[in-house]
């Protein structure tokens, strides 16, 4: 996935987590999406997420399952 594509694919999943975020009335301080090992997401009592990078790659159904399981 070249640089632009990517970028777009994180906004992308961004939008997603607030869009979700205000409609389950939760506060989201930051979404951050970067290689991880072991697993697809994780989050901080803080209200940060952060997301796996080959999470941008896969099916918007995926993606609504990692962010509101």
């Amino acid at each position: 996935m070249n640089r632009t594509k990517r970028d777009g694919a994180r906004e992308t999943l961004a939008q997603r987590v607030r869009d979700w975020a205000a409609r389950l009335d939760v506060r989201v301080q930051a979404v951050t999406v970067r290689k991880m090992r072991r697993k697809w997401a994780s989050c901080s009592t803080a209200g940060r997420l952060t997301f796996d990078e080959s999470l941008l790659s896969k099916s918007r159904e995926l993606q609504h399952y990692v962010i509101v399981p």
